[in-house]
């Protein structure tokens, strides 16, 4: 990415670019290779027991929650949500990253936030 970072045209924030081009290097790579998702388990939620065992229990339930109902929104969406709500990137940028129009990506998050809410009201079990 050094290497390339003259061809680097300044039309866009630096994190906008590297966010692209760790992108596109993912998708050459998955068409390329099979490639295998990672179960997020039990074991890799493990919070900090600071607080008591219904504290913990409440946030991991939470958290398969959460996950559950994200896998259940369309790949495309999902990556689009997941830039605009846990990234914080704007919808300029989001449209730059996955080149396609801003409408196109304001009409696709509000989607997936609907399809989130609905399956996280659902409890977003994986398995429905």
């Amino acid at each position: 990415m050094l290497k390339s970072f003259h061809r680097f045209r300044g039309e866009c924030h630096v994190s906008t670019w590297i966010y692209k081009i760790a992108r596109n290097v993912f998708i050459q790579y998955s068409r390329k290779n099979s490639v295998t998702t990672i179960s997020i388990d039990e074991g890799s939620l493990d919070i900090p027991d600071r607080d008591g065992p219904e504290e913990v229990l409440e946030r991991k339930e939470s958290s398969r929650r959460v996950i559950g109902a994200l896998l259940k929104i369309p790949e495309k969406q999902r990556e689009i949500f997941w830039l605009r709500e846990w990234q914080g990137i704007s919808y300029e940028e989001i449209a730059s990253i996955t080149n396609h129009t801003l409408s196109w990506v304001k009409v696709n998050i509000h989607r997936a936030r609907l399809a989130f809410r609905k399956s996280y009201c659902e409890g977003g079990n994986v398995d429905d």
